[in-house]
């Protein structure tokens, strides 16, 4: 028998004729088919309100309606009112996937994306969540935009190339789709730089539309304080900050703790890090893993390793430097950790891997490679990227001599502060390099790279002066 003989018999029983009824009798259905029949008005709530009986008639749908197949293969992924299974969730949202089904298309993606129930097939994740972003599902939009930000690789091989302005572009329609998640990325990639320019309007823009994210009202009052050229509303922005972290905000707990690190109240700071830890805060392991180093404690590499493996990118450009430096055994890790931290738009990390290739550790040698990192990492605003690209400009690393190039770069890394490229800026001021001789300003930029502790700069100067 048909469904749709079997719906126009439905609809008659309840006494709204849509669909003219066929000749031949039809005995009434039970009240369960009749529902099964309906299943369209259900959602995957209502089927955890009731698995039993959801799951019943859903599986009388099963291979009907691709709607009621995408459920079915919910209550196999979670488990609500039948066994839980994975090969059985994935044949059941690849089937939905198959019928065009939105939410099959996004579960089938995301399965085929981690393997689950299954084999990894990157290609036709990424076609099952396209197809499911057309429809407006806004998780398939932020999934794509992980997917494209860091791209797939197997044994070497790529797979999917990483395309940050695709990334970006899916996180916009994302949050523009009301995705809360999204709105508090696209607010940390303005907020914070290294992705795209550093925009602190926008960013405040973004976290307003992530109202109601755990993290929104923390992430507003940071753009408030850092941002905020009147006294009385920096006042107020850090006041709100401190009363979200003293009522357990892990995002509030982090900044503020950060801000009294910078103080020098380190056991303030560390008390404020471990309650965020607690709650599985990725940052928070970072912070305290930098505490833990100030303090000379070997603890710190655990804490880093543990913010790594929890995704905060600055802790995977940390550790996974650390582990390539000091640990051959770790090596291949380290290296996995730097290259997620590089494609996530963290700026060290895009400088250590350029380090990595300059000096062959680890990796064959690539100088063409070490440059286009510095390079990338110099555009974006890192002072060691700038102080790197200056050398390589300097000795033709990866690229053709340039002294003006060189010149330019030190003077732009000095002047951030950056005792090493004060110290190379003074060199070229030193020698005429790119820039006219100067001895009385290379003496002062040796002056101050020297006040920072810097070995080389102090025996420089001394050269220098005598």
């Amino acid at each position: 028998m048909s469904l749709k003989y079997i719906l126009s018999a439905v609809l008659m029983v309840a006494g709204a004729v849509v669909v003219a009824a066929p000749a031949k009798a039809v005995s009434p259905l039970s009240a369960e088919i009749s529902a099964a029949l309906k299943m369209k008005e259900h959602t995957p709530a209502s089927v955890a309100a009731n698995p039993a009986s959801a799951v019943r008639q859903l599986q009388y749908l099963n291979g009907k309606d691709a709607y009621a197949t995408a459920l079915l293969g919910i209550c196999y992924k979670e488990g609500f009112g039948v066994a839980a299974s994975l090969p059985k969730a994935r044949a059941a949202f690849l089937s939905a996937a198959a019928k065009g089904d939105a939410i099959g298309q996004f579960w089938g993606g995301y399965f085929l994306l981690k393997g689950l129930g299954g084999a990894r097939d990157v290609v036709k994740a990424v076609d099952l969540l396209e197809s499911s972003a057309v429809q407006g599902t806004s998780n398939a939009m932020l999934l794509l935009a992980h997917v494209y930000l860091e791209g797939y690789a197997e044994k070497g091989k790529v797979i999917l190339a990483e395309d940050h302005p695709l990334a970006l572009r899916y996180l916009r329609r994302a949050a523009a789709g009301g995705n809360k998640e999204a709105a508090m990325i696209l607010g940390d990639w303005f907020f914070k730089g290294g992705m795209i320019k550093n925009d602190p309007v926008q960013a405040r823009e973004w976290y307003v539309a992530a109202k109601g994210h755990a993290a929104s009202e923390a992430a507003v009052a940071e753009v408030d304080y850092e941002n905020s050229s009147d006294a009385d509303d920096k006042e107020e922005a850090w006041e709100k900050i401190e009363a979200l972290a003293k009522a357990g905000n892990p995002r509030a707990q982090v900044y503020a703790a950060g801000c009294l690190y910078k103080k020098g109240e380190d056991a303030k700071a560390a008390a404020l890090a471990e309650s965020a830890m607690k709650q599985g805060y990725p940052a928070a392991f970072t912070l305290r893993a930098h505490i833990a180093r100030k303090a000379g404690q070997k603890e710190w590499v655990g804490y880093m390793v543990k913010g790594a493996e929890a995704g905060d990118p600055d802790a995977m450009a940390a550790a996974g430097f650390h582990l390539v430096s000091t640990s051959r055994a770790q090596a291949a890790k380290g290296i996995e950790m730097l290259g997620r931290a590089a494609r996530r738009g963290v700026l060290d990390g895009r400088v250590k891997m350029g380090r990595l290739y300059l000096q062959g550790k680890q990796v064959a040698k690539d100088l063409p490679k070490a440059f286009a990192y510095f390079k990338d990492a110099a555009e974006k605003g890192s002072a060691e990227g700038k102080y790197y690209l200056s050398l390589c400009y300097f000795k033709g690393l990866g690229c053709k001599v340039n002294y003006n190039n060189a010149a330019q770069l030190a003077f732009e890394a000095a002047g951030s502060g950056d005792s090493y490229a004060q110290t190379l800026y003074a060199t070229y001021l030193r020698d005429g390099v790119g820039v006219q001789r100067n001895t009385t300003a290379a003496v002062a930029y040796l002056e101050k790279a020297s006040k920072q502790g810097n070995k080389h700069a102090t025996a420089l100067l001394s050269v220098l002066i005598s």
